[in-house]
């Protein structure tokens, strides 16, 4: 004879029924079915260890009809170690998938959690919430710390400069710009930024609508509210720009109404003189910025030394985010980095496959193991039951009646 004991007070008591506990999600970096019925995958450890029993359900494969059949409800057939399980399931084909991968050319982190990628455009779009692990980049402490797990925070956005904005009407606005990543087309939104000065000035930072595309850096925008005018970026005067590569130079200038940020694009005019310091007039991207009047800044062929001749002068592009979703950019959230730009070595983004993990039809409201009646074996995932419970979760109680003859 046996009883099943129900016990629903978790104060002082443990339930034996369905475990109601929100999912556990991780990601999983490797999914390997050697057979219709069985694949081996191997995932970040989660907040609780899987047990035999588990129902994992796998989502987030794409591609041909084989990675699609991956994505199904499994359940747990055995534990191999905590970040490696062997799963059941149906129809799959025989064969190893693991998450796309796709080179990355340039990674922006603006602070300690936040970092934009710049990458191949893979099959496989990114989404708000998927994992991204970025290997590959060598050098300092401060590259290799770009080598971790991300989350994606939200979509990458085309971020151009505007060299000048001329608004022939309340309603309409000519842009010049740098070309991006892909050409505007017709309908398409632009945010502009970093118009600075008085309130017609300040105006010109709104979201427009592409009107019309004159050539690839030149489009006809419509907007509201603006006062009929040309607008360019602000211009500072440079002091002394001083090259200590052919690839970085630090600059120091009068402090402008705008402060620089890293990633801004400038440009700097006026060195004269022989090849080396003409060639230090080009466009540059701001590396970091020391001080409110000193920046260093990314650029080619320059030659080491100090330049100052000339009348110098650092112009400031207006930033222009245009604010479709872009295939080949993304903003990470992350941790430990350092403000900056980081391109150094052959750099992989890994999409990971995202992984849901429910709890088994055998778990307990109470989160208690083995419903407080034995111990369990997290490696293997088996409950060893004491004296007179058994069970997948030591659910059930045994009960002796002896009879005696009269």
């Amino acid at each position: 004879m046996t009883t099943d004991v129900d016990e629903t007070d978790c104060n002082t008591k443990y339930d034996n029924g369905a475990s109601t506990a929100a999912l556990i999600e991780v990601s999983v970096t490797s999914n390997e079915a050697s057979s219709a019925t069985q694949t081996t995958v191997t995932h970040v450890a989660g907040a609780r260890p899987l047990v035999v029993g588990d129902t994992v359900t796998v989502a987030g494969h794409s591609a041909d009809a084989a990675h699609l059949a991956m994505n199904q409800a499994f359940t747990v057939q055995s534990v191999t170690s905590p970040t490696v399980v062997v799963l059941t399931g149906t129809g799959m084909t025989a064969a190893t998938y693991v998450p796309e991968q796709v080179s990355v050319s340039s990674n922006v982190a603006a602070s300690a959690t936040e970092t934009t990628i710049t990458h191949v455009a893979g099959s496989k779009a990114l989404n708000v919430g998927d994992f991204v692990t970025i290997s590959g980049h060598t050098g300092d402490a401060a590259n290799l710390a770009m080598n971790q797990v991300y989350t994606v925070k939200a979509p990458g956005l085309i971020e151009v400069s505007v060299t000048s904005n001329e608004a022939s009407s309340a309603t309409q606005t000519t842009a010049t710009h740098v070309a991006g990543a892909r050409p505007l087309v017709v309908g398409d939104t632009v945010t502009v930024a970093g118009h600075s000065g008085n309130a017609a000035h300040l105006a010109m930072n709104q979201a427009f609508t592409v009107q019309s595309v004159t050539s690839p850096t030149v489009v006809v925008l419509t907007g509201t509210g603006m006062t009929a005018a040309t607008y360019v970026p602000e211009q500072v005067s440079v002091s002394s720009n001083e090259a200590t590569s052919a690839t970085e130079t630090t600059i120091t200038h009068v402090a402008g109404s705008k402060a620089l940020n890293v990633g801004d694009t400038l440009t700097i005019s006026g060195h004269t003189g022989d090849a080396a310091n003409t060639a230090m007039n080009q466009v540059y991207t701001v590396q970091t910025v020391t001080d409110a009047t000193h920046a260093v800044l990314t650029g080619t062929g320059m030659t080491a030394a100090t330049y100052n001749s000339g009348t110098i002068i650092a112009t400031f592009f207006v930033g222009a985010s245009f604010s479709m979703a872009d295939a080949t950019h993304a903003v990470l959230t992350g941790v430990g980095m350092t403000a900056a730009t980081y391109n150094s070595g052959t750099i992989i983004a890994t999409f990971f496959v995202g992984a849901s993990f429910s709890v088994s039809s055998y778990g307990n409201l109470c989160h208690v193991e083995c419903s407080n009646r034995g111990t369990c074996n997290h490696l293997e995932g088996i409950c060893t039951c004491y004296n007179g419970y058994y069970g997948d979760a030591c659910q059930t109680m045994s009960s002796l009646a002896q009879w005696v003859d009269a």
